[in-house]
This record gives structure tokens, sequence and C-alpha cells, in this order.
């Protein structure tokens, strides 16, 4: 990104913040004083007083001494800390909504839904997503008209791969340095706070209600900005508020997080993180965040108004979920929350909870120029090949908003993208006539809650979030259930259109072709040696083995 705003109040020397030099100050002149006092003379006590200043202000992983002084103090402290109460509240249109309240401060949550169609082209460090939130849209939403939000946090949570089948390991082995984040739920955290603007309060009737529907109007505005870029969304209701924070903590309560020095506790699951050190925010280090296997990953992007409104103060964070503290990360430009991960993890809330604002450090940057950072608004489903250029290419295969997919080539290529299916946490139902086909990776899956062959015609596929059919006649799905058709050739294709499809010409070889509802796009088909103990080799390849 661009260099930050010259407006607006900074930290000092990039990291000393105002009150931080004050103290300092306070501290030298007090140790100059007593100096003085102990008869050593006028320049020595000067001399004390600028060395014992400056000793509180030495950075220590992109923090000041005294900021680690006072986490400390308050990591040993342990202070207790509460969290607000999500209610209903009734719109002006007559739709429910929920409402998060903390003191003041009243908050709504925007899900932004993932795309039909969306292609995410994969390079080593960088991720070029079709589907883009329009970041500066929402910072132009932070002041509207007489209403003045208190900020907007974009809470991305999502994985690259899930556990609990041999595929999810081989996969990962398969993406390895790519961040390729599979499944990305984004919420927008819309914060008003009738206390800093309260005429906007007072003007729709004042007290909560009056901060109710200001808010509430705040949110219907951001609801078109995301419209008219494309981006469809929902407001979430207060018991899918809570959830989608439940989501965040792997369903333990958010009241009673406990830490140690190094991360936050989650049962028996370790929670990590850091800040964005603001000066090195970009989009290359954001997609790098994903990079890391963990249960589940959340990048936190917060937008505050700026000095101006052609202004906005901007910083990230991110938090990452696994089974045992891992190695320490190696990303460049991170602030350490070492001391601090409760609130860290309380910072990626979808609710914007207030007394946290501090743990994530902003700069100031024209608006015009935040559009540089990219920020895909779902994630890019599963690695289907590379294109001309060696960049991988994802697709969403299934997923809401996918009802059909149709597929035409071998039998390896379909087995292929239920295996990767299966990697990034789908459930899957085979309905077949060749069974013994099938037999195989079913087996050797061996989980037949993820992977299961119909036994029966009309057997149900609930449970599953796709279903296969492969050469028989298939009952309707169930709602939010996607099918995968699969054939030898598109002549064998359903009359109608499909949300996407893939081809194998010939059915035989690595060259595919990919369609989707606004794209079409010639791959390579792409694999490692593993997953070939799974699902073989692709025709072309065993016949010249047999040569």
């Amino acid at each position: 990104m661009a260099e930050p705003a010259g407006a607006g109040p900074r930290p000092l020397l990039g990291r000393i913040s105002l009150r931080n030099l004050m103290i300092a100050q306070f501290v030298g002149l007090i140790a100059g004083a007593i100096t003085l006092l102990a008869g050593l003379g006028v320049w020595p006590a000067v001399g004390v007083g600028v060395v014992v200043a400056l000793i509180p202000l030495i950075p220590v992983g992109r923090r000041v001494l005294l900021d680690w002084i006072g986490t400390g103090t308050g990591y040993l402290v342990q202070r207790e800390y509460e969290i607000g109460d999500t209610v209903d509240f009734r719109g002006p249109d007559g739709r429910s909504l929920g409402l998060y309240w903390d003191g003041s401060r009243v908050v709504t949550v925007v899900e932004v839904l993932a795309p039909k169609g969306g292609l995410t082209r994969i390079a080593r460090t960088t991720v070029h997503a079709s589907h883009l939130l329009p970041l500066p849209e929402l910072a132009q939403c932070l002041s509207q008209h007489d209403i003045l939000l208190s900020g907007i946090d974009i809470i991305s949570h999502g994985h690259r791969s899930r556990a609990g089948t041999p595929a999810g390991t081989i996969y990962e082995s398969l993406l390895g340095p790519l961040p390729a984040t599979a499944h990305r739920t984004v919420w927008l955290a819309i914060s008003f706070d009738a206390v800093a603007c309260p005429g906007a309060a007072e003007r729709r009737g004042g007290g909560n209600d009056g901060a109710s529907r200001a808010v509430t109007i705040a949110t219907q505005r951001i609801m078109r900005a995301l419209e008219d870029a494309d981006c469809n969304a929902r407001i979430l209701t207060a018991p899918e508020i809570r959830k989608a924070v439940l989501q965040i903590t792997g369903g333990y309560d958010p009241r009673t997080l406990t830490q140690r020095w190094r991360y936050a506790e989650l049962g028996n699951s370790v929670n990590i993180g850091g800040a964005v050190d603001p000066k090195r925010l970009g989009s290359d280090l954001l997609a790098q965040l994903w990079v890391a296997p963990s249960r589940g990953t959340t990048v936190a992007v917060r937008l505050r108004p700026g000095s101006s409104r052609d202004s906005v103060n901007i910083g990230a964070a991110w938090r990452l979920t696994a089974r045992e503290l891992p190695e320490r990360t190696k990303h460049e430009g991170m602030v350490s929350m070492n001391g601090r991960h409760r609130d860290g993890l309380l910072a990626h809330l979808p609710i914007a909870i207030p007394d946290v604002d501090d743990t994530v450090p902003m700069s100031e940057y024209p608006i015009d120029v935040i559009g540089a950072l990219h920020l895909p608004s779902s994630g890019c489903g599963q690695l289907i090949g590379s294109d001309d250029e060696g960049n991988g290419v994802a697709v969403r295969i299934i997923g809401a908003g996918i009802s059909t997919v149709y597929l035409a080539g071998e039998l390896y290529l379909a087995q292929q993208l239920v295996f990767r299916a299966l990697a990034v946490g789908e459930r899957i139902l085979i309905r077949t006539d060749r069974g013994h086909a099938w037999e195989n990776l079913v087996t050797t899956i061996g989980n037949p809650e993820r992977l299961t062959i119909a036994v029966e015609t009309h057997q149900s596929d609930a449970g599953f979030t796709a279903t296969v059919v492969d050469g028989v006649l298939a009952p309707a799905p169930h709602a939010g259930v996607t099918t995968i058709y699969v054939t030898g050739d598109p002549m064998g294709w359903p009359a109608t259109k499909p949300d996407l499809s893939i081809q194998q010409p010939g059915a035989i070889g690595n060259h595919v072709v990919l369609r989707t509802g606004t794209a079409q796009v010639d791959l390579t088909l792409v694999s490692i040696p593993r997953e070939a103990t799974y699902i073989g080799q692709p025709r072309g390849r065993r016949a010249m083995a047999h040569q």
C-alpha cells in the first residue's frame, strides 16, 4: 500500500505513543530531580534524566519497553473482563436483526455470502480472486450524513483443509506454501457509539432505540454498497451473531477465556496470533497468514474514521487455533501479542468489543489507496489445476449457492475432485452403477460419515453436503446439497444449465476446461504421488506405464 496519510495523530517514531512519551519524560524528570538533590550537579542530573527517560522507550518486538511493562503487569493481575449482550431489534422495514450492546456502543453484524463461479488464481505469495470486498466504499460508509460510525471490523474466519480423513494431510502436501483458503466466512461488525455521536441517536428518538435506528440505517447503506460491488450479504439475527462468535472460539464461551503468556486456551487447543505492523500491511502479507495448517484461522482488518472524510485508519491482526503450540511464526512485520492473547482473541470476535481496540495498531491512509489491499469475500474452494502461467486455480465446487456441477471425463478426474472435496471438509454420498470402481477410494478413506456409496436408490442425502451421480437416475437432492453429475462425455449431461462444469476432452490426459457462470479457463491437472495411492493414475499415464 501507499505511505500513510500525513494527517492525524500517530505514534512518534513509529512506535512511541504520546502517552508513553509523557510517562517516560515524567520518570526521567523524577530521576533527574533525585540526582540533583543528591548533590551531583546540573549536568549529571540532566544526563541521568535523559538516560532514564530513554530506557522505557527502547523498542523490543515492535513495542517499546514501557508497553511490555504494562503488558506484564496486566498478565500477572489477570483482570476480569465483561462482554455485552446480544438482542433482537425490529428495524424500520419490519425485519428482525441482531444487535450487540456493550455500554454505549451498539453493533450489527453482516455476513458476506460466497459468490457462485468465483475463480481464484494462486501464486506462491499472492492470491488473485475474482471476488473482492470493496474496501474504499466500506471506508466511505464510516461517515454517512449525520451518522459517524465508530468503525467497521472485517473478520475473516476459515481453513485450508480439514482432518477426519487421509485426504486432508495429503492435500496440505499438495498445496505446500500456496495461500489457498478453501473455506472462508467473512463478517462485517458495524459499530456505532451513541456517546461519540449523540446527535444521530437523538434525531432518531434518543436512547437505545435512537442508537439502534442509527446503526440499522447505516448498516442498510453498507448493504447497498456491497450490492453495488456484486457482493451479496445478509444481516444476522441475535442467535446468528452468537453462533458466529462461537465459530471463532471453537464452541467455547467467550466470557470464560483463559491465557498463558504465549497463547490463549480454547479447551485442549491453543490459540496464537499477532498484530500486523500497519506500515507493512499489504495483500501478500495477509495472504501468507492463511498458509499454516490450523483448526481455524481468523484475520481481522479494522477500519476506523480518519482525521478527514477522505482518510481512514486501518490495521490488521490474526489468530490461529491448533492442537498444540506450533513453531514460532516467521512472518515479517508482526507485532507480538505475548501476554495479551486473550485480548487478541476477543478483538477477533465479530462483535467489535470496545475494550480491546488498542490491541490492533493502526495507521491513517487516504481512502482512495486502500483498494490496493485485496480482501477476498469468500474462500477459494479446492484446487483444480494450474493455468498457462503456472498459477494454481481453485474454485468452489460444493457449498451455498452451488446446486449442480457437471463433470465429463474419466473416473480418475471425478475421484480426484471428490478426494480434494473431502480434504477441505465436505461430506459426499456416491450414487453409482459401478460401485466396484469407487470401492477402493471409499475403503481407504475409511470414514462413512464423510464418504459412502448409496446402497439404495432412494437413500437419503441428509447429513451430506454433496451427492455424486455417476451413471444412475437419482432422486431430487435436499436443499443446500450440491449434485455433481459424472459422465464420460458432455453429451451425457442433463439439459439444464449447471452452475459450473469441468470437461476433460476425450476423457483422457491432463488437460481440462473449467467453465463457471462468468469465465472459461483451460487448466492442467496437478497431483502428487501420495494422492495417486488413493485415486490411481489418469489413463494417459497408465498407458505410458505399460509401454
